[in-house]
């Protein structure tokens, strides 16, 4: 089911009693295994499942935007995009946003 790429060691806390706890913020979507091991065996995890991430709310300050041309003559159509991302930076796909672009004339000499 894919590669395996980088490990993350997740720190974990024995509560004292029989029980243990750990948590993780994920940065980056996509798909995650995650799996329970007793420290030091060689045998089988104690539980493995699959994990699914997917890209947080968009947030404007990660966004690019792009143009098809930054100078032209009158008459000339100038066409823009903007490709949606999370606060990690993670691309949004899902769509749904509301963006609108708002063009301001300069002043002569600005």
């Amino acid at each position: 089911e894919g590669e395996v790429g980088e490990e993350i060691n997740i720190p974990t806390t024995d509560v004292g009693n029989g029980t243990y706890a750990a948590a993780f913020t994920f940065s980056k979507a996509g798909k995650y295994m995650l799996s329970a091991k007793i420290a030091g065996a060689s045998d089988s995890p104690v539980f493995s499942e699959s994990i699914t991430v997917t890209p947080g709310d968009t947030a404007a300050k990660k966004c690019l935007v792009s143009r098809s041309k930054k100078t032209l003559r009158v008459g000339q159509k100038c066409k823009f995009t903007i490709q949606a991302r999370d606060s990690f930076g993670n691309l949004r796909h899902d769509g749904g946003d509301k963006f609108h672009f708002v063009l301001y004339r300069r002043n002569a000499g600005g």
